[in-house]
């Protein structure tokens, strides 16, 4: 049995206005079943109202919901009311996706950053919203259907187990991120957690990093036609990345709680 391919399916994305967020958004729609419900979540409405009508134009079946949530306050919790009205419907699968997020301050080595307040909202930007809002989608999502399955994907980085220069306030909220959802993996019922790493993607981060990166070494491996390193074994699209992922979800077989990385046989 497949999880998402021709299911009816409740999806909820973050970081969905474009790059991974954007794929997974469009990659989904072409797959599932009419009737389908997806919820996207950015910063930027401009750019949501253009995928929800990629999304609709793959699938007319499929309803779409638009959140605006800036992730560095959790204003936007209240809006996730809407999605009671979803609560029982007789949805295949449930599907979360934790995608947004950013890269931090590449400009400074980890012993210079050195101020408070920026170590506090790159957290509530990149893990403690993050969890507030999975805490809060579970508690709505467990109350009904508890025979239907819950996935929660958590978008994690090759960073969050290798140090790599510039990179200290990205890698601290990828591991965070990884430490809290194998402890939601194993106290969490009828949920499967996975952390996939999806490499390095051709999207605005990555080449945010060879932009603004202080580390001249990292800049020579993030340049467009880099050699092959192991922080970045070549660029991909993120359809690639993304093709792989739903096929992992499809199958279902991966430990729960674990990480997978896209270059993984």
């Amino acid at each position: 049995m497949t999880v998402i391919t021709g299911k009816k399916v409740f999806a909820v994305i973050t970081g969905a206005s474009r790059g991974i967020g954007r794929q997974i958004s469009l990659s989904i729609a072409a797959d599932v079943a009419g009737g389908s419900v997806f919820v996207l979540l950015s910063r930027n409405e401009t750019l949501l109202k253009k995928v929800k009508e990629e999304i609709q134009e793959l699938n007319p079946g499929c309803k779409v919901l638009i959140i605006i949530a800036d992730f560095s306050n959790l204003n936007f919790l209240k809006n996730l009311e809407i999605l009671k009205d979803f609560a029982n419907d007789s949805f295949e699968s449930r599907i979360i996706f934790h995608n947004a997020g950013s890269l931090g301050d590449l400009s400074k080595k980890a012993q210079e950053l050195s101020s408070e307040d920026d170590w506090k909202n790159y957290l509530q930007s990149n893990f403690i919203s993050m969890v507030i809002l999975n805490n809060r989608l579970y508690e709505l999502l467990s109350r009904t259907n508890e025979d239907v399955p819950l996935f929660v994907i958590n978008i994690t980085s090759l960073c969050a187990v290798l140090p790599m220069p510039s990179m200290a306030q990205y890698s601290i909220g990828k591991a965070a991120r990884e430490a809290y959802f194998r402890h939601f993996a194993i106290e969490s019922v009828n949920t499967r957690v996975l952390s996939y790493s999806p490499g390095p993607v051709e999207t605005d981060m990555v080449n945010e990093v060879y932009n603004s990166t202080y580390d001249t070494e990292l800049k020579k491996k993030f340049a467009p036609n880099a050699a092959p390193s192991i922080e970045n074994r070549g660029r991909l699209t993120p359809m690639q990345t993304v093709s792989k992922l739903i096929g992992i979800i499809d199958k279902n077989d991966f430990e729960n709680g674990s990480r997978i990385d896209y270059f993984d046989s």
